[in-house]
């Protein structure tokens, strides 16, 4: 009787580790991918581990508009190429804004100041195939060209 149970408990356990074993995933095909994909992603949505917002065309001041902390930032589907430019300060915005506005201003400016008008902000060219992180603190500007993602991530301690 023991060897019955042993053999049942053996068998069961050996089932158990066949269906647990990873797809193989270099081997799958597209659809298969693609379908696997689509449940991870209905599957993260229903645990809610990512928040998604849609952002128009705008200039966003972080703890005003938008919370501080990391995103995974992208274009929209709809926009599929936009420029995304991150200021220090809402100063800095401003300046770079007025002197990129003013051409004239901009070939009078000495070596020194363009270096300082060029590091005084980031840019991202964005798609929306692929997604960049970044992360915002307040006071922070951020401006975009076009309809952008961000998604936050569960890790953010303002997370729904």
């Amino acid at each position: 009787m023991k060897r019955i149970i042993i053999l049942v408990l053996a068998g069961v356990m050996l089932a158990f580790s066949a269906s647990a074993q990873a797809a193989d995933i270099p081997n799958m095909s597209d659809d298969a991918l693609l379908a696997l994909r689509a449940q991870i992603e209905a599957e993260v949505d229903e645990r809610a581990l990512s928040v998604a917002y849609l952002l128009p065309m705008g200039t966003y001041v972080v703890g005003t508009d938008l919370k501080e902390g990391g995103y995974l930032i992208s274009a929209a589907k709809e926009d599929n190429m936009v420029i995304a430019e991150i200021f220090a300060s809402e100063e800095g915005y401003a300046s770079t804004k007025e002197t990129k506005t003013d051409v004239a201003k901009m070939f009078d400016m000495t070596a020194k100041d363009m270096l300082k008008y060029v590091s005084s902000y980031e840019t991202l060219f964005l798609n929306d195939e692929d997604d960049k992180f970044i992360s915002l603190t307040a006071g922070q500007v951020l401006n975009n060209s076009g309809k952008i993602r961000l998604i936050t991530t569960k890790d953010e301690p303002w997370h729904p």
